[in-house]
């Protein structure tokens, strides 16, 4: 297993010289984001995430840091909702470009 950094910069760089491999990651890419969402629910991967927020101030409670109090976790699946539409949009513009700039090459 690379370090993640790693591995996008290998990505990068190999779908830019194998045209190829561009073209495989145009059909596979999405389906990593695909099976994630479909794995990890969003009220599921939300109550999740706040579990550990609240497990995290706990511990940091019993450490002593206990003359604030815990703030509330803050996403809701509303402002997650918004996220997620604002990146779809982003992937979908970027999609747009890579789909003009194949047929330019062809």
């Amino acid at each position: 297993v690379v370090e993640a950094r790693h591995g996008a910069m290998t990505q990068i760089a190999l779908t830019g010289l194998v045209p190829a491999l561009a073209e495989r990651n145009a059909i596979t890419g999405p389906l990593a984001h695909i099976r994630m969402w479909q794995m990890h629910p969003l009220d599921s991967f939300l109550a999740a995430a706040k579990k550990e927020w609240d497990e995290w101030g706990k511990q940091l409670r019993e450490m002593g840091y206990d003359d604030k109090p815990h703030p509330e976790y803050p996403y809701t699946e509303d402002i997650v909702k918004v996220y997620l539409d604002k990146e779809m949009e982003t992937y979908r513009e970027q999609e747009a470009r890579a789909t003009a700039m194949m047929e330019r090459t062809r």
